[in-house]
């Protein structure tokens, strides 16, 4: 198996600021998110524009699949903490214009970031 280490900051944009779990899943588009507290099952949206964070000290895992999927495009997702796919599945899986910012640590027995046939994409690891 292959492993990725990578640096990732994640915030998300929804309306007002979700403090628990990356929640809420299903942010509406050009939403913050912002993963305040460790979170074990990842999150999944097809909102456009989301505005994503992953606080420091803050560990966002997927025993069972990806960590975070995007089928929506703009998203900016910032990791100030860690991401970890914890399978052989993509720690990130994202759409045209996803940009991730990475101050803290990625980790992935698959792929650590995919985007799937789209162009426009950014990653920044610091």
């Amino acid at each position: 198996m292959k492993r990725f280490l990578l640096g990732t900051v994640v915030s998300v944009v929804a309306g007002g600021r979700a403090f628990a779990q990356c929640a809420p899943d299903g942010a509406a588009a050009n939403s913050v998110v912002t993963c305040a507290t460790d979170d074990t099952t990842g999150t999944s949206n097809n909102a456009d524009g989301l505005d994503i964070t992953v606080n420091n000290g803050v560990s966002v895992s997927s025993a069972a699949g990806v960590v975070f999927r995007f089928r929506g495009s703009g998203v900016e997702l910032t990791n100030n903490g860690t991401i970890d796919s914890n399978s052989d599945n993509d720690a990130i899986d994202g759409r045209a214009g996803l940009t991730v910012i990475n101050n803290g640590t990625m980790t992935s027995d698959g792929r650590g970031i995919n985007i799937r046939g789209f162009s426009g994409a950014t990653v920044t690891n610091t």
